[in-house]
């Protein structure tokens, strides 16, 4: 995981509010409970000359070295994403995702469009190709370690089933997210989003995942 601070500047980081808040929703998901989960529209970074490809494209060139969009997505998250990697194969049964099947790993590429101390996104320094539930490929044959009770407190919207194998994994690092920032990441990275429920608030982010050349 890799962090990059000032790439956006706010006239840009608004300009980008502004072509997703007119743009159709592409899918939207739900809880089981029937509560919306996010709502998710195309990132439009495969369009060459649209608004996000012209803000995006040569600063995220300057920071990964030439790629190829592999797949991606404009979020409007009205829950915390719970523990996931973002490869291929994970997709695969996805819907409202446009996922190329390359076969190749690649990059994960968050761009937040809000900031706020409730707003973060956790690495751990675990990699597998997909999150079969049942939570087996989580297993860290290292279990000398705990994350501390700051880090668990973060993690309340996964299950006590699921927090006892999590406790154990080792954490690479927490991205804040703040206006003007990227974070980039393998998309076989374990990585989740911090519980940001009790603040009453959604987050909006782009995410596109790409392949280097």
């Amino acid at each position: 995981m890799l962090i990059y601070d000032n790439i956006f500047s706010k006239d840009e980081i608004q300009r980008l509010i502004e072509f997703y808040k007119d743009q159709p929703t592409s899918n939207e998901r739900r809880h089981a409970n029937g509560k919306l989960q996010r709502v998710v529209k195309s990132t439009d970074y495969n369009i060459k000359d649209s608004v996000p490809y012209n803000i995006i494209h040569d600063k995220l060139e300057a920071l990964i070295g030439p790629h190829t969009f592999s797949g991606g997505h404009y979020v409007d998250s009205h829950l915390p994403y719970e523990l996931h990697v973002d490869t291929v194969k994970h997709f695969q049964s996805k819907e409202g995702v446009f996922v190329a099947s390359d076969g190749q790993t690649g990059y994960g590429v968050l761009i937040p469009l809000i900031e706020g101390p409730e707003f973060k996104t956790l690495f751990f320094d675990h990699y597998i190709d997909d999150l079969q539930f049942g939570w087996k490929t989580l297993h860290h044959e290292d279990r000398s370690n705990t994350l501390p009770d700051n880090v668990m407190s973060m993690l309340t919207h996964q299950t006590p089933e699921e927090l006892e194998e999590i406790k154990y994994l080792p954490l690479e690092g927490i991205a804040d997210w703040k206006l003007g920032r990227v974070v980039t990441w393998p998309r076989n990275q374990l990585h989740c989003s911090s519980d940001f429920r009790k603040s009453g608030l959604t987050k909006q982010a782009v995410v596109v995942w790409v392949t280097t050349d």
